[in-house]
């Protein structure tokens, strides 16, 4: 009777068993066959319809990954200094360090613009040099591209009693070669040889003369700025390519400024190798200027005239032009940029006069051939000039730089 209870117990579980079994491996079939497109066209539905879930193609996802960036910006300006003190006209350095927003990258415009609160208490430079003129307070500030500003406050004390009184302008023409001065200016004394010009400079540098611009003489003529004692203002007329082959070196060397006055019709695109056997003018063209004011900014250009550098009869354009003519002769000149003004020949008339006193960007003018030094009275449309003559030797090149004071 056990043996027979115990058969059928095993008889029920291997039934169960298979049961349960077989349940299995019908939902396994069933799960395997739902997965598996039922048709050809259901397979080919799914093969080429893209998942619910996500409709963007490949080429979608690589154009809306984010480049990686070559440059950054600045976030912040650091000045060398934050404070500073000038006497005089005496000059200080300030420098911009640009600080990235990105550490890793480099700044794609590293470009700093300075400015100056007042310009009559100072100036400063495009490469941060600021000069005292007249004493004050002022706020020099460094702009980056992108707005960034950095400020530093400098105070400028000025000595009036080392002030310039009185600046002789000394005005020369033609500076060339002994050889030329000798065998085809002999006849002029507007030429003066290479080494008597020489001379002349050593002599202004060894007994403590300083060199003036243009620039820094109108704003002590204009403004009151300072400038020292046994100042000396040099000019060279009309823009001779000797200028830029023959007086350019020996400025150079001397670390002297001047001012070349130049005609604007007369400036040629290229300069002419030198021969000092040519008679006829010659004269610096714009790769000349354009090296000069590069290499050695003491050395300025400025304006005379662009066409009035003729006559007829005995004196200049200048006293027959209408004032239209004149007007019409600076527009032509206008793009140079040019401050101040040399009448050619030292001649002027009312038309020409009240053109330079309107004119916005000019404004200086000088005479000629005056032999007086200038002075904070001086007339300021027409400055004397002393002419140096070149057979004048050095002996009377100091009787007209003793008048400085």
């Amino acid at each position: 009777m056990v043996s027979r209870n115990n058969s059928n117990r095993s008889l029920l579980l291997s039934t169960t068993l298979a049961s349960v079994l077989l349940v299995a491996l019908i939902s396994f079939a069933y799960t395997v066959f739902a997965a598996q497109p039922a048709f050809a066209e259901d397979a080919q539905l799914v093969a080429t319809t893209p998942a619910e879930t996500d409709s963007t193609n490949f080429t979608d996802v690589v154009a809306e990954q984010p480049r990686k960036a070559k440059y950054t910006t600045v976030s912040e300006i650091k000045l060398n200094k934050t404070r500073g003190s000038i006497k005089n006209n005496g000059k200080l350095k300030l420098e911009a360090a640009l600080v990235p927003v990105d550490p890793t990258l480099p700044i794609k415009r590293t470009k700093v613009t300075w400015s100056v609160s007042k310009p009559k208490i100072a100036r400063v430079s495009e490469d941060g040099v600021v000069q005292g003129k007249r004493t004050g307070t002022v706020k020099v500030t460094a702009t980056a591209a992108n707005g960034v500003k950095a400020t530093a406050t400098i105070r400028v004390k000025v000595n009036k009693a080392k002030m310039a009184k009185r600046i002789p302008v000394l005005t020369y023409h033609r500076i060339c070669s002994d050889k030329a001065k000798r065998n085809v200016y002999d006849y002029t004394n507007t030429a003066i040889s290479a080494s008597l010009f020489k001379r002349q400079m050593q002599w202004l540098k060894s007994n403590g003369y300083h060199t003036v611009s243009t620039e820094e003489f109108a704003d002590w003529r204009i403004e009151g700025a300072f400038l020292p004692k046994k100042s000396v203002l040099i000019t060279i007329d009309d823009g001779l390519y000797e200028t830029y082959h023959v007086a350019y070196p020996i400025l150079r060397k001397y670390n002297l400024k001047a001012t070349s006055f130049v005609i604007g019709i007369h400036v040629p695109k290229k300069t002419a190798e030198y021969n000092p056997s040519v008679w006829w003018d010659r004269y610096m063209g714009r790769d000349a200027i354009r090296e000069v004011r590069k290499e050695y900014p003491n050395l300025e250009f400025q304006s005379h005239t662009y066409n009035m550098h003729h006559r007829y009869g005995e004196y200049g354009v200048a006293k027959y032009w209408s004032r239209s003519s004149i007007d019409a002769d600076f527009e032509k000149n206008a793009k140079y940029g040019f401050t101040s003004i040399a009448y050619p020949f030292g001649h002027t008339s009312q038309h020409l006069l009240a053109s330079v006193r309107e004119n916005p960007d000019i404004r200086i003018g000088f005479g000629y051939m005056m032999y007086h030094p200038a002075t904070r009275t001086s007339p300021r449309y027409n400055i004397p000039r002393f002419k140096v003559f070149g057979d004048g030797g050095l002996g009377g090149f100091k009787s007209i730089v003793r008048t400085a004071g």
